[in-house]
C-alpha cells in the first residue's frame, strides 16, 4: 500500500529537476527574434539594410549608414512582441547635415518585457560616428557605433544562476559602398567586445548588398553569428521597398533564422515627406506557433 506514495514521491524530485533543466534551457536559448528599439522601417523590409540603413537604422544596423544621406532627423519608435509579451519605447536624433564630413547619432530604449517565465526590463544606449567621401560614380561611409545595455531579470527562482541582470558596453564598425548609385555593398561587425550574454548581443558579422531601381530597393543580407551555437551560424533576410506616387513607401521581407530556428515573413507601410515620415511593419513567424512583432515609427526631418 506504501509503494506507490514512495514511487511519487520518488518521482518529485526528478519532475521538479526536470523542470528546472528545461526552464534554464529556455533561459538560455535566444529568445528575441531583434533587437529591441529597432526602426519600424527596418522591420518592414526583414531588417535586410546591412547595406541601405540611413539614420536611425544605421545605428542598429550598420554606423555606416548614417553618413551616407545628409540629413538631421528625429525617431520616435514603438515595438510590440507577442510571443514573449513586451514593449520597447525610444527615440533618436541623426546628424549628417550640420557637418557632412562627420554625422553622429544616438538613440535610447526602454524595454520591459516577459522572458521565461519572468520579466525584463531596462535601458538601451546607442550612439555612432560616420565619416565618408563621395565621387562622381563612387561613394564610401565608415561608422563607429556604441552599444550599451543595462537590464534588471526577474525570475521566481532567484537564485537560479542564469537570473542574472546583464550590464554591458560594446562597440560595432560597419563600412559601405556605393556604386553608380545603384548597387550598395555593406559590411558590419556587431558587439566586437564581448558582451558575456549571447541572449541579448551576440558576436556577428554581417554582409549587405542593394540594388536600387529608380523608385524600387531590393536588399538581401547574410548575418553570421559567431557566439551563441559552437559554430558559425548564418542567417538570411530579404527586402523590397517602392515609392509610390511620390509619398507613400510599401515594404516586404522574409527572414531565415538560423538561431532561433524560425522563418518570419515582414510586411510594412509608410508615409515619406521632405519634413516627416511615419512608418508601419509587422513580422510574423510562420512557424513554431507563430510569434509576431508590430512597429511604430515616427520621423521628422529638420530642413
Amino acid at each position: 500500500m506504501t509503494r506507490p506514495a514512495l514511487h511519487c514521491r520518488t518521482r518529485a524530485p526528478l519532475l521538479l529537476g526536470s523542470a528546472i533543466l528545461m526552464m534554464a534551457t529556455a533561459l538560455a536559448r535566444p529568445g528575441h527574434a531583434r533587437e529591441d528599439g529597432a526602426p519600424a522601417a527596418a522591420l518592414g523590409l526583414g531588417d535586410a539594410v546591412r547595406s541601405s540603413a540611413t539614420g536611425a537604422a544605421g545605428l542598429y544596423f550598420n554606423p555606416a549608414g548614417m553618413g551616407m544621406n545628409h540629413q538631421y532627423s528625429f525617431e520616435a519608435g514603438y515595438s510590440y512582441t507577442g510571443d514573449q509579451p513586451g514593449h520597447a519605447i525610444g527615440a533618436s536624433a541623426v546628424d549628417s547635415k550640420t557637418n557632412p564630413a562627420l554625422a553622429m547619432g544616438m538613440a535610447y530604449t526602454f524595454i520591459t518585457s516577459e522572458e521565461g517565465g519572468g520579466s525584463r526590463h531596462g535601458h538601451r544606449i546607442r550612439g555612432g560616428l560616420a565619416a565618408g567621401h563621395a565621387w562622381d560614380s563612387v561613394a564610401f561611409s565608415v561608422g563607429l557605433g556604441i552599444h550599451y545595455l543595462n537590464l534588471k531579470r526577474e525570475f521566481a527562482a532567484a537564485a537560479d544562476p542564469l537570473n542574472k541582470d546583464p550590464s554591458f558596453l560594446t562597440i560595432d564598425s560597419g563600412l559601405i559602398l556605393e556604386i553608380a548609385r545603384v548597387i550598395r555593398l555593406g559590411v558590419v561587425g556587431q558587439n566586437l567586445i564581448d558582451t558575456k550574454t549571447v541572449t541579448e548581443a551576440p558576436r556577428k558579422v554581417g554582409f549587405g548588398l542593394t540594388a536600387i531601381l529608380g523608385k524600387v530597393e531590393i536588399s538581401f543580407d547574410t548575418d553570421l553569428d559567431l557566439q551563441t551555437e559552437d559554430k558559425l551560424t548564418p542567417s538570411y533576410s530579404f527586402g523590397t521597398q517602392a515609392l509610390l506616387g511620390g509619398s507613400v513607401v510599401t515594404r516586404t521581407g522574409f527572414i531565415l533564422d538560423n538561431i532561433l530556428d524560425e522563418k518570419r515573413v515582414t510586411v510594412g507601410l509608410g508615409y515619406v515627406s521632405s519634413v516627416v515620415a511615419g512608418d508601419f511593419a509587422l513580422a510574423k513567424a510562420v512557424d513554431h506557433g507563430g510569434g509576431w512583432t508590430i512597429s511604430l515609427g515616427l520621423r521628422y526631418f529638420m530642413p
